[in-house]
């Protein structure tokens, strides 16, 4: 059991980080908009800083999805994208209590206003994490019965995460504000 838990736990992180990853390196404009945000959220003034501050962060995203992928060093990808997770909910509850309303573009293209439905998504991550830095990682390759279920089911719900959450929540916040 703790098998699968392993595997689904990489999995859905390592789609989580490539996701961002690939989403704020693919284009242009997905890094300078995340460079942007990153200016907004950090109140720097100097564009030079933000988008260095930015590829600081877009390298740790990196690193944490490449780790999580190899089969050298998966335990490392879940610190080091714990760390992040960690770093990124700090910042979300920063800037939820300092009232500022930037965008964080997580996954690139669109983005979504800093707010609590978002740090609740963040300690979700940060809890698989966690989750996958302490279960013992087993050679699942072995036992493909076991490891492509895992693998599917932590591809899509990371997958799901990714794509609806946002709309999720303001789904609810309008029924809430109409109620």
């Amino acid at each position: 059991m703790t098998e699968f838990v392993a595997v689904a736990a990489r999995a859905f992180l390592a789609l989580v980080f490539v996701t961002a990853f690939v989403g704020k390196t693919l284009t242009k404009n997905g890094f300078r908009g995340f460079a942007q945000s990153v200016q907004g959220l950090a109140r720097l003034e100097s564009a030079r800083s933000a988008a260095i501050l930015a590829w600081i962060v877009v390298g740790g995203e990196g690193l944490a999805a490449a780790l999580l992928v190899s089969p050298f060093a998966p335990r490392l990808g879940f610190v080091i994208g714990g760390l992040m997770l960690l770093l990124f909910t700090g910042v979300v509850i920063r800037s939820v209590r300092a009232g500022i309303f930037a965008e964080c573009r997580c996954f690139g293209g669109r983005g979504a206003i800093m707010s609590t439905a978002m740090v609740g998504r963040n300690l979700v991550f940060l809890a698989i994490a966690v989750v996958g830095a302490v279960v013992p990682v087993a050679p699942v390759l072995g036992n493909l019965p076991l490891a492509l279920p895992a693998l599917a089911s932590g591809l899509l719900l990371a997958y799901l995460v990714i794509r609806y959450y946002d709309d999720f929540v303001r789904l609810l916040l309008r029924r809430h504000a109409t109620a």
